[in-house]
Parts: structure tokens; C-alpha cells; sequence
């Protein structure tokens, strides 16, 4: 008896569920992908990811030697202290700030409960990560598309400076390293069980640095 008898029946299900992803990928009549039917005749072409990855291009060689800026001013928050329970019976402390306005839903994460009444200094002395979805690219803007400036991990621990603490307000700096610059057009249509096509995405991978001025507008703080 082989050591592995059920191996043959695995691949055979593997590769069924291949097709049945590839089948799910393309049209009814098979002669083009399936997504191209659900974009209303406005589909993401290679004209305009190559249009759009030469404007970032050009936005990275052009950038100043010690990074780009971003000012997110006026970002509508909420102060968050809950108790969350856990999967193994335990239970833990949430802080944090959660800005859910505008483009850039952004949050600062703490390790204990803070006030307006704060110093800077004491309120930093909490600062346990800043995390976020992509940075926003100042001066460029392509039709269609939304680029952001990517960093290794979503939360950013390193870097993080309170400038300023007052009631409703906090306002503070982060500044990071960044590793590549991604690209998606927002035409493209949500299709499940199947790969992001070409034409829709970009990235450009090279180091650069960046940082973002932040003003968290806080209700009740």
C-alpha cells in the first residue's frame, strides 16, 4: 500500500477547482475574459497602465532627495477604549484613534487609555503603532487610478511623532520608509474566484522615503 493514498484524489481536486477558476475567469462564449463584460465598454486597457506607471515613474525620479510630504488635515476620528473578548476566554484592551473620514481611513493604535489633557510628550509615551492602507502620492493623479505609496507592513512603528495634543485635536508625524509605488484602476470591476488582470494593476518597487503631517479631528476627546 502507498504511503500516501489519498494524494492522487487531492491533485484531482485541485486541479478541478483550476478549472473551475479559469472557468469563472472567462465569458460565456470563451472569447474574451469574463471581467471585460462587466465594465460597461470602459475596461482597463495596457495603453492606460503604461500611461499611468510612466506618471509614477516620472513622480519617483522627480521626487526631492529626502521624500515626499502629505498633509491630512481636518480627518474626522473617534476615540475608541473597549474590551474585546478573546478566542481562548481571555479578554483585551482596545485603544485607539480610528480616523473613518475622508480618503484616507488611517488609525493610531495605543497602549492605554489617553485624554486631551495630555502632554505630547505623555501621550507619545503611548504610541504603539500608526496603520494604514497606502499612503497617499501627492502631485500625481491619473484618470482612473489610485496609487499609493506602499510600505513593508500596514502598521508603521517606527517614525511616529505627537506634535500636538488639545480637546478634539491631535496632530502628529509620521515619517517612514516606503518600498514600492502600487497602482489599480478603479474601473475595474469586482470578480470573484479569479486573478486581478494585467491591465489593472502596476508596481514599481524602489526604496524611498516619505512622511505624512496628520490632524485628527476628534469627537468627544
Amino acid at each position: 500500500m502507498p504511503r500516501f493514498p489519498f494524494r492522487p484524489l487531492l491533485l484531482g481536486a485541485a486541479l478541478a477547482g483550476l478549472a473551475a477558476g479559469t472557468a469563472l475567469a472567462q465569458s460565456e462564449n470563451g472569447d474574451e475574459p469574463y471581467w471585460k463584460t462587466q465594465c460597461d465598454d470602459d475596461c482597463p486597457t495596457m495603453e492606460d497602465k503604461r500611461a499611468a506607471e510612466a506618471a509614477a515613474q516620472a513622480w519617483l525620479d522627480g521626487m526631492p532627495e529626502d521624500g515626499f510630504q502629505v498633509r491630512t488635515v481636518n480627518a474626522t476620528a473617534v476615540y475608541e477604549d473597549k474590551v474585546v473578548s478573546l478566542a481562548d476566554g481571555g479578554e483585551r484592551r482596545i485603544v485607539n484613534i480610528h480616523a473613518y473620514g475622508g480618503a484616507w481611513p488611517t488609525t493610531l493604535h495605543l497602549s492605554g487609555p489617553v485624554h486631551s489633557g495630555m502632554s505630547p510628550a505623555e501621550l507619545q509615551a503611548r504610541v504603539e503603532s500608526f496603520s494604514h492602507d497606502g499612503f497617499p502620492v501627492p502631485g500625481l493623479s491619473v484618470e482612473h487610478w489610485r496609487i499609493e505609496a506602499q510600505t513593508p507592513s500596514s502598521h508603521v512603528e517606527e517614525g511616529i511623532e505627537i506634535l500636538e495634543v488639545a480637546p478634539g485635536r491631535v496632530r502628529f508625524r509620521v515619517r517612514t520608509s516606503f518600498f514600492a509605488l502600487y497602482g489599480f484602476d478603479t474601473r475595474m470591476p469586482e470578480i470573484m474566484d479569479a486573478p486581478t488582470p494585467e491591465e489593472a494593476y502596476f508596481q514599481i518597487r524602489t526604496p524611498f522615503r516619505g512622511e505624512a503631517l496628520v490632524t485628527y479631528e476628534v469627537a468627544g476627546f
